[in-house]
């Protein structure tokens, strides 16, 4: 696991597929997938690259196999949110597309907790920088239950010597925008300051940009 975390990607990997479990992990039905209500390109790519994922060789409890039969997912998963409305009006379409979903984050259902438990603070915000979602990581680091982060601004939480660092990370190209992977420090709600590297990157909806997805590991001391 430490090869994997190294990586240089391991940033774009972990929220990729954090994203598919954050957006089902709430419903406990679990979704049967109807391939011929797959009516956007998109949702019949990515169930293709689903079952091409499921049916490949993987020994149980494998990190390597698990995570290079998910790596060909990550353009088609990111293409899906992008272009595909997840949670349509209509309850044939959400359901299906939901179920599908299920299934990318089952894939490995022993490292699903790795993911959502990372140790590595995961989180989605809003173009003007409002977080969105935050996993167990970032509630720990931050000090903050979900309840009372969501909806707040990232630069509430930056040290005051640093927020004209995420002015300019969020100028450069928004929430999730080319804004470099500046290094700040963050006041938790006891008032500890903790080092984090901020990485981010755009995320789409329907087509159109709607925030940043990120992962903010923590910088250890010197």
């Amino acid at each position: 696991m430490t090869q994997w975390v190294g990586r240089p990607d391991w940033g774009n990997i972990l929220p990729t597929y954090a994203r598919c479990v954050r957006i089902t992990r709430d419903f406990r039905e679990v979704f049967a997938v109807d391939e011929q209500g797959l009516v956007e390109p998109a949702e019949g790519e990515l169930y293709a690259a689903l079952l091409k994922a499921e049916s490949a060789q993987r020994e149980a409890g494998s990190v390597d196999d698990f995570l290079n039969a998910f790596l060909p997912m990550m353009p088609v998963i990111n293409r899906f949110f992008e272009e595909v409305l997840v949670m349509a009006e209509d309850a044939r379409l959400r359901e299906n597309r939901l179920g599908t979903l299920q299934r990318i984050a089952a894939l490995e259902e022993s490292y699903r907790e790795l993911f959502e438990n990372a140790n590595d603070m995961v989180f989605t915000c809003g173009l003007r920088g409002h977080f969105t979602t935050l996993n167990q990581a970032g509630e720990r680091i931050t000090e903050y239950p979900r309840t009372k982060i969501i909806g707040k601004n990232i630069r509430d939480l930056v040290a005051p010597e640093h927020s004209a660092l995420v002015d300019r990370m969020m100028e450069a190209g928004g929430a999730g925008g080319n804004g470099g992977t500046p290094e700040v420090e963050i006041l938790t709600r006891t008032g500890r300051r903790v080092p984090l590297e901020i990485r981010t990157r755009r995320i789409y909806s329907d087509g159109k940009a709607g925030g940043g997805q990120g992962i903010a590991p923590h910088v250890a001391a010197p």
